[in-house]
This record gives structure tokens, sequence and C-alpha cells, in this order.
């Protein structure tokens, strides 16, 4: 076996199968992704390697050929087609099974892209991320004092702190030993929530628990070790039941699987959500070599729960095709028979700009408007997006609807998305940070458009949300900022 995780990733990508006529166009991209303080030799954290190849073959014979050549032993996860700013292309996920004492995990992406009638792109990507086995420094010491510290508990209280006892600390023992280790982590970005700290006459342990993902940040006599991994925060549920009531160890941030930013849910009963709007910068892509990816910024109501099978939203695209950065607006009622429940785009690809300021908003139909308002009042059931741009100086609107079912109007959302994409289906493009000001929301307590548009953090149930795909933490939303009326979304890893 592979000693190293790029090595491991070598041998991942050594599966690979090329087809007649392969042409290297690139030998070997990429490097490791995580890095963080909690980066040591003992994490080798998660490789993302890849080869791209020009083939003398049109895209349906390429296709054809890797699905006939998948490599022995591999599982596919998914594949598909997908049709980026015109440019078609298709992709295979193989799972690539691994053994040894290591906990570690392969993926083999391929990707085909028709260049010509006869000339096909074809890239192969291996992410994968490896931790060496756990060391005995990983595990808790026994025969010492254990001390609990919740952060933040309560606005009365602060922080609090007990030390637990024998048999307390008998359970977190256990339980931290059958939590898996994971590659390196950005939590340090994130709020503890917890610190569960060991003293003995010999050894010295702590353990901190952190928002996303449940991550645990470990300290072993003044050496930091693996993360262990808590996505279901279960070390959570067992110190929830030691502290005395009114210590909450709830995590402020929830996690997503494919969006960051800011949710609104549950406005005040019985009203629903009628109005969300933004203003942002469209940011610059940073693309790679032949690289596709997605992400989306937006603005819109519903989406949030598991209750809510509807969004009506609209936002920018920032995309990067082929290496090259493309950039749109679009509207969308997702969930509904309107345009089929698809992405609307705004015809073109030269109105919308990296830099420029532009302006969003969803409102619900609920009333009707007044006079001097330039905007139609969405009749009930139907919905009005607009977009400005503030740069460029150009409106745009529609109002769609009605639509087959009511959405629930029950939450509000400022969101940064991961989209589906070309190459690695599940790439997050390099979109660095998008930060959404003058925030508004507004519920039905009023006729539409007048009354009072709030800040978000007046509302209740007001959440920042990160995006965390398996242990890695790919993107990051922010506590509401300038008077609660701006949010950040931040990216970490594709």
């Amino acid at each position: 076996m592979p000693t190293t995780a790029a090595k491991f990733a070598q041998s991942v990508l050594a599966k690979a199968v090329t087809p007649p006529h392969a042409k290297v166009t690139t030998k070997l991209g990429g490097a490791p992704q995580l890095q963080s303080a909690a980066l040591t030799p003992d994490v080798q954290g998660l490789n993302d390697i890849h080869r791209a190849y020009s083939v003398s073959m049109p895209l349906a014979r390429v296709v054809a050929f890797e699905k006939s050549h998948v490599p022995a032993g591999t599982h596919l996860l998914g594949s598909g087609i997908n049709c980026l700013g015109g440019t078609n292309s298709s992709f295979e996920m193989l799972s690539v099974p691994v053994s040894g004492i290591h906990e570690f995990s392969g993926t083999l992406t391929i990707g085909m892209q028709g260049v010509s009638s006869k000339t096909t792109l074809l890239r192969f990507d291996a992410q994968t991320s490896w931790v060496p086995k756990r060391p005995a420094s990983e595990k808790p010491p026994t025969g010492g004092t254990l001390k609990l510290t919740v952060f933040n508990a309560s606005p009365a209280v602060g922080n609090y702190s007990e030390s637990l006892s024998a048999s307390q600390e008998a359970q977190v023992n256990t339980l931290l030993n059958s939590l898996p280790v994971e590659p390196g982590t950005q939590c340090a970005q994130s709020a503890p929530i917890y610190e569960l700290q060991y003293s003995g006459p010999t050894s010295s342990f702590d353990a901190t628990g952190y928002e996303c993902g449940g991550a645990i940040l470990i300290n072993s006599n003044g050496k930091t070790e693996a993360p262990l991994r808590d996505q279901s925060y279960r070390v959570i549920g067992l110190l929830q039941t030691y502290v005395p009531k009114g210590i909450s160890l709830t995590p402020s941030n929830g996690t997503s699987s494919n969006w960051a930013g800011w949710v609104n849910a549950l406005p005040p009963s019985p009203h629903l959500y009628q109005t969300v709007s933004a203003n942002w910068t469209v940011p610059k892509v940073k693309c790679g070599f032949l690289e596709s990816s997605s992400a989306v910024e937006w603005v819109g109501i519903d989406g949030s729960g598991s209750g809510n099978v509807t969004v009506e939203q609209d936002g920018t695209s920032t995309q990067c095709i082929g290496g090259q950065g493309t950039y749109l607006a679009w509207w969308e009622l997702y969930g509904t028979s309107v345009a089929n429940g698809y992405q609307v785009n705004l015809p073109g690809f030269d109105h919308i700009h990296p830099g420029d300021q532009v302006s969003v908003a969803v409102v619900a139909g609920q009333g009707s408007g007044g006079p001097g308002y330039t905007l139609p009042a969405p009749p009930a059931g139907s919905y009005l997006f607009s977009i400005t741009n503030l740069t460029e100086n150009w409106s745009w609107y529609v109002v769609a609807g009605p639509v087959n079912s009511h959405p629930f109007q029950s939450t509000a959302e400022w969101i940064t998305e991961q989209n589906s994409c070309f190459w690695v289906c599940n790439s997050l493009a390099n979109y660095g940070t998008v930060t959404y000001t003058n925030m508004q929301v507004g519920d039905n307590t009023f006729a539409f458009p007048f009354g009072p548009l709030v800040a978000p953090s007046s509302e209740p149930g007001g959440q920042e949300i990160d995006l965390i795909a398996g242990p890695t933490l790919k993107e990051t939303g922010s506590p509401l900022g300038s008077g609660g009326t701006s949010e950040t979304t931040t990216w970490f890893h594709g």
C-alpha cells in the first residue's frame, strides 16, 4: 500500500483507462487542498490530482469507451450529462476500493467534453483523503480528572464549567474512542462549543468540539493530533445530559451539503415571508486548467428544511467552463411547474461581469401595489423576481406563476450554492468571498410593496449555514454584521 496521501492519490489516478489516440495535455496537476493549523504529519489531508488528455475521437465514442472500460473493482457512484454555456459534457464518478490499516477514501472522476465533431477533452480527477492509523496518544487518558467547559452556554452565565464524575468520564472516553479520525479541517475558523480538559500527574489531553460538522480537535501532551469526526453531534448529546437545565450546547450554525450562507426560519406566527432582498458584488472566479465548476449567489424564499419542496429564487452565477470564467443572471421556481422547475437564465452572457454591483429581490404575491411603484404587484400564488445591475445601470424583472401548489413561505435565504457541474459534479468554483449587504426581509403583515422591511437579525430562527461534504468544509457562512444586514460566505475547497 502507498505510505502517503499523494502516493495513494496517484494509485487511484493510475486506474484510469485512456482510449486510443489520447495525447497528454497536462501531465499532472493538483496538490493537497486542505491546510489548517490542525494539519500535522499525522494528518495527510485531502489530495486532488488530475491528468488531462486530448482524444481524436468524437464525444460519444469516448463516453462509450470509458463506460466499457470501468476499472476492475470500482463502484459507479453516478454519471450524467451537463450543458453549461452551450458546452455539452459527460462525467462518471467511481469509488475506488481501498484496504489496509489506514482510514482513507478514493474517488475517480472521468470528465469528457467535446470540443469539435472529432475531438474530445478527457480529464481524470483523483480525490483522496488519507488519515494514518490512530496512535495511542489520540486516546484520552484514564485515572485523571475531567473538566467540561461549555462556551457561551447562555446569555446570563457566559462560559460554564463543571468537573465530571468517574462514571461520566468513562462514558465520554468510550464515545471519543468510537469516533473516526478525519483529514485536516478548517474548523478553527468556527467558534468552539465545548472543551473536555483531562489532567493527570503525567499527561494532559484536550478535546475541543467545533460547530462545523461536529469536528473535534485533539491536543495530547502539547501535540496536535488528528481531528475526530462527530458529524451527528453524539458527544454534544451525551454532554447535554450532564449539565444543568438552561445550559445549552446547541450549535449556533447549521450545515448543508450544497450551500452556505444565512437562513431565517419561521416568521412570527401566523405570518409568511413575502419579500427577501440583498445587494452583492459579483465575484471573480479562479479557474484551473480545463476546470468546470460552479457557484451561484442568490436570495430566495423557502428551500431550507425538510418540509420545503419549492424554492423561489434569483441571483447570479459564477462558473468555470473549460477553465474560463463565465457569468450570468437567472431566476427559478424550483419544484414547480413553471419552466419545469428549472433555472431560467437571462439571455446572453454579456450583462453580468465580475465586480458588478447587483441588487436582487424576490416578492411573493399577497396584495396590490400602490401609485408610483414601478414594478407590478404579483397576484396571489405568483412571484416577482427582480435584478438590477447598479454598475451597468440596467434593471430586469419578471412575474412568474401561478405555481401548481402554494409554497410554504416559511424561510428566507441569502445563499452561495454549489451547483451541479462538469468534471467533478460536486465541484464548487473558487469564488473567494461574497458579502451580501443591505439584507432585508418582510412578511405578509402589509400589502405589497409597502410596510416595514426589516433586518434578518430582527426575525426569529436566524442561522448561519456551512457547506460540508463528508469530512470536508467547502465554504462557510458568517454571523450577521453591520447592524444585522450583512453576511459573508467564504470558499475553502472545490
